[in-house]
């Protein structure tokens, strides 16, 4: 009476189930690993990732599309401390700090629509700086808290649709703010700090 269950060739008894850490990431084959984010390129949930072993400080994970990453993954020496690395689709951190860079023709209001815009989405906005280019146009950079990279992208379409904007970037900067403050500072001058 029993029916026997078909064995899959693709079965392997040493298989272990990936890891998931604190930061959303899963590393294949290593338990209980250090996971920090690469400041040089600030990856999201829902970008594509690669993992580097450092010496003494875990696993830095990359976007690969990071100009560190591209550069260095054919390096002989460094080609086998690269490892595949993915998102965990529950993850103890659900908000990730990312920076947007926007110009725009400068005018009066710009940084109230840009300021309104992530509140209508309610998007915690962590700092605004701006200035203004030499070609007489304003430059913000502000950094927000956002589930992960499709949050992000939403809030850039979004943000490209406000008067005057001229565009709307991804920034590679890191944010080094407290999470309970943030500031807004125009042309170098503090305007109003916020805790």
């Amino acid at each position: 009476g029993q029916s026997k269950k078909p064995v899959s060739s693709e079965a392997s008894v040493h298989s272990k189930a990936p890891k998931k850490t604190s930061n959303g990431i899963i590393v294949d084959g290593i338990d209980d690993c250090a996971v920090k984010f690469a400041k040089c390129c600030t990856p999201l949930p829902g970008d594509d990732v690669i993992g580097f072993i450092t010496k003494g400080h875990g696993i830095s994970v990359h976007k690969r599309d990071c100009v560190n990453y591209q550069s260095q993954k054919d390096n002989p020496e460094l080609i086998s401390r690269w490892i595949p690395v993915s998102w965990a689709e529950e993850r103890s951190t659900t908000y990730f700090v990312a920076m947007i860079d926007i110009v725009a023709h400068d005018r009066i209001g710009l940084l109230a629509d840009i300021v309104n815009t992530i509140s209508t989405l309610r998007i915690q906005m962590h700092e605004a700086t701006g200035r203004e280019l030499k070609n007489g146009n304003a430059n913000v950079i502000v950094s927000v808290s956002v589930a992960g990279k499709e949050q992000l992208e939403n809030l850039m379409i979004k943000l490209k649709k406000i008067d005057s904007v001229i565009s709307v970037d991804r920034s590679s900067k890191q944010y080094e703010g407290k999470k309970d403050f943030w500031a807004v500072t125009v042309c170098g001058k503090l305007l109003r700090s916020y805790k």
